[in-house]
């Protein structure tokens, strides 16, 4: 439990979040720059859409796999001894 715990944390807080960061920046990027063009300010409409919904996705994931390993027991690294 420890481990596969310890990954999803990993994913979660390492890859996930930053990289979730890193398109809502270039989202707005997209659309600071597009100076009047619709198709530039609808791609990065788009990214910071898609970057909200995969945010969202990734921790209602985490609440999932919480309450699953909860509900097999695991209390948390701090009750392993």
């Amino acid at each position: 439990f420890i481990l596969l715990n310890n990954i999803f944390n990993f994913v979660v807080k390492w890859i996930a979040t930053p990289l979730a960061i890193l398109m809502l920046t270039i989202g707005g990027i997209m659309i600071l720059i597009s100076a009047g063009n619709p198709n530039l300010a609808s791609k990065g409409k788009n990214i910071l859409w898609v970057a909200i919904i995969g945010l969202v996705l990734v921790f209602c994931s985490w609440l999932i796999v919480n309450f699953i390993l909860s509900a097999l027991g695991y209390k948390g690294a701090w009750n392993v001894l």
